[in-house]
């Protein structure tokens, strides 16, 4: 139960992460900074450790999560924001299946039977 308890965590940390993003972009587009980064890291360690991802989504929830820090950290010009958008989105677009899956594992009944 404990593992099920430790993945479910994790990936809640990851899907925060990708949230972020959104909310993050939202945010420069509309306001032209934002702080939805501001605990991504923590967040990606919590995921890194917890969620149990492979390694082309941990790679892709890391680019996702420096994206948060540097928009949060910094003032955001627009030309870094359109280069960043296209580097980062792509790797997002890894996260969404990757979160699915460990995330109905974590919530099934046979996580609850593996105690």
């Amino acid at each position: 139960m404990r593992q099920c308890r430790q993945t479910g965590e994790g990936v809640k940390a990851a899907s925060k992460i990708l949230s972020n993003y959104f909310i993050a972009l939202n945010d420069l587009a509309s306001f032209g900074t934002s702080k939805a980064g501001d605990d991504a890291k923590d967040l990606l360690t919590k995921a890194s450790t917890e969620a149990k991802l492979g390694a082309a989504p941990q790679k892709a929830l890391s680019s996702v999560a420096g994206f948060l820090t540097r928009a949060a950290m910094s003032g955001y010009q627009q030309k870094l924001l359109a280069d960043d958008v296209v580097k980062v989105h792509e790797e997002s677009s890894l996260l969404r299946p990757a979160l699915a899956r460990p995330l109905a594992w974590s919530i099934s009944s046979s996580c609850e039977t593996r105690s």
